[in-house]
């Protein structure tokens, strides 16, 4: 099996909530903060990277490959 890596576009929101950083993309239902905006971001891209991969792992997500 060839690995490719994913390319993935979902929209996220981000916004404070007290003294941190809250990122939320509702399209995946997935949610993470930060103390600073760019470690929201960064903890935000982590965690969707993870969600894919167990996604393709599991065989729920099936890839469309260019020619």
């Amino acid at each position: 099996m060839i690995r490719q890596p994913l390319k993935y576009n979902v929209a996220v929101t981000y916004f404070r909530e007290g003294k941190r950083f809250v990122a939320y993309s509702p399209a995946v239902d997935l949610s993470t903060s930060g103390r600073t905006f760019d470690e929201a971001k960064r903890r935000f891209n982590e965690a969707a990277e993870i969600f894919f991969e167990e996604l393709v792992k599991r065989g729920t997500l099936k890839l469309c490959q260019s020619q």
